[in-house]
């Protein structure tokens, strides 16, 4: 129910985030338009709003990033075709060849996506150039174009910058909590299929589907994550509230990602036809499953921990985490006495154990790298 909940907040977000940008690109080609076509009289009055129109984005860096490498391949295009017209001439071949060498240019990888507006500009400022009456005249038309494009970029930027900059809080905040709790409950499966001994094949192959599943959400919440870093660059809002740091969210996610991906080692040893038929090793798979348990709360708790005031000295996530600890030690040594780590009896366990210090030790670095944020 949590789940469905969120997906329908986020998809409200999503649906405002959307309507905001269409408003913002509808004003900066409004804008742009009247001051081109209206106060400036200008010929090619399109390429204003045009230009506004490509450069509102989601974010105001994206915004700023874009508009560089936009007015570059524009007006890097506008001049190569008149520098090239007058050398060459106008002529059928002329305009294949500035063509091209456009094209070619428009493969430079710092323009990005961009690139192929040096083709777009190429074709447009032939045409205007060609029909220029005079060479100078041709050049003043250029010039024209240049500012227009400028013209429309800067209005984009600032249209996306003045309204409502989006600060995207909120959609990082909710995917680390989910991922956190989409972990804690895989957890607290694996430690109930263990925890009367080894499951059937067909149920560990459903955990490690189960942890495919929590690397896509992973990498969604790390995307979260770098989107709502990079909301904050240039936003004047930022500046009217307390702006968070994502530092802790990036070393919460990557916390849970490794465990994760420890739990994805665990599948696959679990994955065996081996039977737990023995005593002993039917009491330690159930202290493993403990030990699952006792990583579970740590990783529930990992959720709401972003910097190292959320930590405090004794803390809850502390004093899990050193029970879990203290679990691992434990669940060494019984593998020691009962004689289960030999590898003729039955190598799972070693693979299991090794799993076990590993997922407590990616915890401790967790802890360790957010008890260094201020």
């Amino acid at each position: 129910m949590l789940r469905g909940g969120m997906t329908l907040f986020g998809r409200f977000h999503g649906y405002a985030d959307t309507g905001l940008l269409v408003v913002k690109s509808a004003v900066a080609a409004t804008v742009s338009w009247w001051i081109a076509a209206e106060l400036l009289q200008a010929q090619a009055a399109s390429f204003a709003p045009f230009s506004a129109l490509l450069m509102v984005y989601m974010t105001v860096s994206r915004s700023v990033h874009h508009s560089v490498r936009y007015v570059i391949a524009m007006v890097g295009g506008i001049i190569l075709a008149g520098a090239l017209t007058t050398l060459l001439g106008e002529g059928m071949l002329t305009f294949p060849l500035i063509v091209l060498v456009a094209l070619l240019i428009g493969q430079w990888r710092r323009l990005g996506s961009h690139g192929w507006q040096v083709a777009v500009a190429v074709m447009f400022a032939y045409q205007y150039f060609a029909q220029a009456t005079d060479w100078r005249a041709s050049w003043i038309q250029l010039g024209v174009l240049c500012g227009l494009v400028v013209l429309g970029a800067v209005i984009g930027v600032v249209t996306n910058l003045v309204l409502v900059p989006p600060l995207r809080y909120q959609p990082a905040e909710d995917n680390v909590r989910s991922l956190s709790r989409s972990v804690t409950d895989c957890l607290a499966e694996f430690a109930d299929a263990v925890n009367e001994g080894l499951p059937p094949r067909d149920r560990a192959q459903e955990l490690w589907e189960r942890t495919q599943e929590l690397s896509r959400l992973a990498t969604q919440a790390r995307l979260s994550v770098d989107d709502a870093a990079e909301s904050q660059q240039y936003n004047p809002r930022r500046l009217l509230a307390r702006a968070p740091s994502f530092t802790g969210h990036y070393f919460t996610v990557n916390a849970l990602a490794r465990v994760v991906n420890d739990l994805q080692s665990v599948a696959r040893a679990l994955d065996t036809d081996d039977e737990a038929d023995a005593a002993s090793q039917q009491q330690w798979l159930g202290s493993y499953g403990e030990l699952l348990s006792s990583v579970a709360e740590v990783c529930r708790l990992l959720g709401e921990v972003h910097s190292a005031a959320d930590l405090g000295e004794d803390g809850e996530l502390a004093e899990r985490l050193d029970r879990t600890q203290r679990c691992c030690q434990e669940l060494g040594n019984r593998l020691e006495r009962e004689g289960l780590d030999s590898p003729d009896r039955w190598p799972t366990f070693q693979s299991l154990s090794t799993d076990a210090h590993r997922l407590v030790d990616d915890l401790a670095s967790a802890r360790d790298e957010l008890a260094q944020l201020t």
